[in-house]
């Protein structure tokens, strides 16, 4: 009898969500400084030269804090979710064992030894573009990300040099840009009267392609990490899709997938910007699994838990009794 471990699904997907919302803060923060620093830099000069020049200088430093950034909590999530799987997975194993609490943290902690290097080695492959067709890693879509965002911060400063903008409404108008959700400085009927219509029908943060690349790198690494979930639990075989039904944010595919089953080799990565989860499935119910490996602890035969215990390098729990 397969059962549904919605526990631990929700576990990872609260951890998931947490790092995304801590993410994109820290993304936040990293664009408003560069953009201060730009505006001030660029009002002590206020010409086409030395904007291309501190677009420049702007692109390369934000490739280098965005890159930090997201490896970063791809790497702390790694963390968590270690964690979170080490104890959810030692929980199920010793509940008929009558271990105290404290034989019960030692092996989760001999399960969180095995899981660490296991889930960072599956956060690096994703950093690294090794799940992905094209082969391409987070430095070169990074750089793709902000290079896109300082060429509309270059055009926008051409075209208010252009219509010769003061530098208090330049300042403003980049403002507006880097992050238009907070500051709703001007309205696109402004920025049309001062740029044109251009300009304001594209009137969106310039940070958008980079915290879409964040926060998909983000559950991206998640779902690689939950593919490898399985080697440090054996009754774990297979995963629930769940879609989360967001006005305008689920797609087709996602409707589709909503309440479909795969095999860890199967599951597939939700599409950019996602927001979808995915719950463990049991091959056996709480109390079954409870069962064997009570039974194999105490000198039962199980040859499935056997070769999990050797081929991971756990001490067995019988050294705990």
């Amino acid at each position: 009898m397969k059962a549904y471990d919605t526990q631990l699904g929700r576990a990872v997907h609260s951890c998931v969500l947490r790092t995304l919302k801590a993410q994109d803060r820290q993304i936040m923060k990293a664009y408003e400084d560069a953009m201060a620093i730009y505006i001030k830099k660029y009002n002590t000069a206020r010409n086409n030269t030395a904007s291309k020049a501190l677009a420049a200088e702007y692109k390369n430093a934000m490739a280098l804090k965005l890159n930090d950034i997201i490896k970063t909590n791809n790497y702390e999530i790694s963390e968590d979710l270690a964690k979170i799987i080490s104890e959810n997975t030692a929980k199920n194993f010793t509940q008929k064992l009558g271990l105290r609490k404290d034989d019960i943290n030692t092996f989760s902690n001999a399960l969180l030894q095995i899981c660490n290097p296991l889930f960072d080695k599956a956060a690096e492959n994703v950093i690294k573009g090794g799940i992905y067709k094209d082969g391409i890693g987070l430095s070169a879509r990074v750089w793709d990300a902000v290079s896109a965002s300082s060429n509309k911060i270059r055009d926008v400063i051409a075209s208010g040099l252009a219509g010769q903008l003061s530098a208090v409404e330049m300042s403003k108008l980049l403002e507006q840009y880097v992050n238009p959700v907070e500051y709703h400085i001007w309205n696109n009927a402004k920025i049309k009267e001062l740029l044109g219509d251009g300009y304001a029908a594209w009137n969106k943060q310039v940070n958008y392609e980079a915290l879409r690349l964040a926060r998909t790198t983000i559950t991206h690494s998640a779902t690689t990490i939950m593919k490898q979930a399985s080697i440090t639990n054996p009754y774990l075989t297979s995963f629930k899709w769940h879609s989360v039904h967001a006005p305008g944010r689920t797609c087709g595919i996602c409707a589709d997938r909503d309440g479909q089953i795969y095999t860890p080799q199967e599951l597939p990565y939700d599409h950019p910007n996602g927001l979808c989860w995915q719950e463990p499935v049991l091959s056996k119910s709480l109390s079954k699994i409870g069962d064997e490996v009570a039974d194999w602890v105490h000198g039962g035969e199980n040859e499935m838990l056997e070769n999990w215990h050797q081929t991971i390098g756990l001490p067995k729990l019988s050294n705990l009794i």
